[in-house]
């Protein structure tokens, strides 16, 4: 339906410019142009118009819709930008913004659909290959559709990083219906990321953090030499057999530490007391 849609948007372009461009009949009768040789003839590159380009995206927002661009629409589209006279500069630049807008649509029906954040998490990755959005673009559309629910305005954001699906996902619903907004990840390279664009209140990392590129201490030691982060409390999840790590750890100058396995209550009332001192130490 897709390519149809798009070969006949080239039809009816290609009809109007062969309009535009055929001489009427007072024309075909001039001297001049009987006489005409092909250094006349000659016409420049056509230029885009502004209704061109306009045009030109609401085509290309048909096309990226399913999150792919099959090989016929792909030829469809490079006949419709050969009419419309846009430069391969044009179409990249439209095109990555109909990526961006098309993600941006689908992360809100996600993010509003009432998944798990196991779910939720692993459909917007899906979703980010889909539409080759790279980490720093689904940050700021992240944040900013965030922003546009109101979510930040009073309630805390909560970074949470482990790559134990099982017990990420169980931090973030424990956080999420305490009241926190939570994003969640399974490397600390992604929160690295994520933190050069947002600030949040707290941050709780797993000291053992095997498929990151940057261990939990390194990720520490990298959070703290950001000056927006570097009084923003920060927890470590550890196991039980860890007690060497955790007094490496505390000579770091971690805020606190949860062992795991821990409870729901244990796990909020620490947050709520960093969080405390934390709004306390920002009024000072």
């Amino acid at each position: 339906a897709v390519a149809s849609t798009i070969a006949k948007t080239v039809s009816e372009v290609q009809q109007k410019i062969a309009k535009s461009t055929t001489p009427d009949s007072h024309e075909a009768k001039s001297p001049s142009t009987s006489q005409s040789t092909p250094t006349d003839t000659y016409t420049q590159p056509r230029k885009a118009t502004e209704e061109a380009l306009d045009m030109y995206k609401r085509v290309l927002m048909l096309a990226w819709a399913d999150g792919a661009v099959s090989p016929e629409e792909q030829s469809q589209l490079i006949d419709l930008r050969r009419n419309l006279g846009i430069t391969t500069e044009q179409h990249n630049k439209l095109e990555q913004q109909v990526k961006e807008e098309s993600y941006a649509h689908a992360f809100t029906l996600v993010w509003t659909s009432g998944m798990s954040a196991k779910e939720r998490t692993a459909v917007i990755n899906e979703l980010r290959q889909k539409y080759q959005i790279s980490p720093e673009a689904h940050s700021r559309i992240e944040s900013s559709i965030l922003k546009e629910f109101g979510e930040k305005q009073d309630k805390p954001l909560i970074y949470v990083i482990d790559d134990e699906e099982e017990t990420l996902d169980m931090i973030v619903r424990i956080m999420e219906g305490s009241g926190f907004v939570v994003r969640a990840f399974a490397t600390s390279d992604e929160a690295l990321i994520a933190l050069k664009k947002e600030t949040p209140d707290l941050i709780v990392a797993d000291i053992n953090l095997e498929t990151s590129t940057i261990g939990g201490f390194s990720f520490y030691e990298k959070v703290r030499q950001m000056p927006q982060l570097n009084l923003v409390p920060f927890i470590f999840l550890s196991g039980l057999t860890d007690e060497g790590m955790i007094r490496y750890g505390k000579g770091l100058g971690a805020d606190d530490y949860i062992t795991k396995p821990f409870s729901s209550d244990m796990l909020i009332d620490t947050i709520k007391g960093k969080l405390k001192r934390y709004r306390q130490m920002k009024k000072n």
